[in-house]
């Protein structure tokens, strides 16, 4: 069996659950309407971060 190496951090542009994506602006500007704090998540070198945010 062959052994696949992920890379280290997958493209960034791209959603790990596609099916979750939401891309109609209307829909996440009713969501955002609707919420007090957002979490915004970022990925670098050292690791991951969960930033949240007063909407």
């Amino acid at each position: 069996m062959e052994h696949v190496t992920q890379p280290k951090h997958p493209d960034p542009r791209r959603m790990r659950r596609a099916t979750k994506e939401v891309t109609d602006r209307s829909k996440i500007e009713a969501f955002l309407d609707q919420s007090h704090v957002g979490y915004l998540g970022l990925v670098d070198d050292e690791g991951t971060y969960v930033v949240p945010l007063r909407l």
